[in-house]
């Protein structure tokens, strides 16, 4: 992974709450981690602040 880049981290249910619809994790270039939610239909919802600090990563295992 290129340090500083925008990168999506991770896809799946993460939240209960979405009626089993897939999810996207992304961390933008500041390092702040975002959540954004599916909704169906191809849709997400607007994206939520999860974390932050994850600049400094440089692989997730």
């Amino acid at each position: 992974m290129v340090r500083n880049r925008p990168a999506i981290i991770a896809t799946g249910n993460f939240e209960n709450n979405y009626e089993g619809y897939s999810q996207i994790i992304a961390r933008d270039t500041n390092g702040i981690l975002w959540l954004y939610p599916g909704i169906g239909s191809r849709h997400l919802e607007p994206r939520k602040q999860i974390g932050e600090g994850w600049n400094i990563m440089t692989a997730l295992v």
